[in-house]
């Protein structure tokens, strides 16, 4: 059996100075999680706590273990209208906390140059600067330039996994896209739309 990493020799990974910059970067409006310390008291302290929660980050890092504290999150409903008068009228937010998201950021930004070059370039998810737009824009392009070269088709299926009040919902939308007879217009055809209910 392995034996348990040793504490002896700690080899700093995160700097004072990244946790200090990071927890002043926190925005001091926002709710207090499980540990109930709240954004506002860790950004005024920044200063002071830089040092402490390195060699607690560094540890955590080192051990593979974070305290069971930090992964408790409390999810609190939030009325979607004025006057909310079903479930659904209610979206649920949860409350974790900030020092394990101060944790989290400060080992992406270690993490991210390390995995860069083994991205996909189509990765349009969980990229700084990159978001659905740029998807939608990429597919559009894609399939107009395929459609320009004229009698063409393009057939895209597009998965949207939901889960709402414990029922897992996989919709399905099967689209047929072809070349109108006005050559700057597109028929845009939807075939298929279907749900699949699991785990209720």
């Amino acid at each position: 059996m392995a034996a348990p990493p040793s504490t002896t020799s700690t080899q700093t990974v995160i700097s004072a100075d990244l946790v200090r910059g990071q927890l002043r970067k926190l925005q001091p409006r926002k709710a207090a999680g499980p540990d109930k310390l709240c954004p506002r008291l860790l950004k005024t302290c920044a200063a002071e706590l830089g040092e402490p929660l390195q060699r607690i980050f560094n540890l955590s890092l080192q051990l593979g273990r974070v305290p069971t504290l930090w992964k408790t999150s409390c999810i609190v409903p939030v009325p979607k209208k004025n006057c909310p008068s079903e479930l659904n009228d209610y979206r649920p937010v949860a409350l974790t906390s900030y020092l394990m998201k101060t944790l989290e950021w400060l080992f992406l930004s270690l993490l991210r140059p390390q995995v860069q070059h083994a991205q996909d370039s189509l990765q349009f998810a969980y990229q700084a600067g990159v978001g659905v737009e740029d998807a939608i824009l990429y597919l559009l392009h894609r399939a107009h330039s395929h459609l320009d070269k004229g009698n063409g088709t393009v057939r895209i299926l597009f998965l949207d996994f939901k889960d709402d009040r414990g029922c897992k919902t996989i919709t399905v939308q099967y689209v047929f896209i072809t070349w109108s007879l006005l050559p700057s217009f597109y028929c845009y055809i939807l075939i298929l739309r279907l749900y699949f209910y699991s785990h209720c």
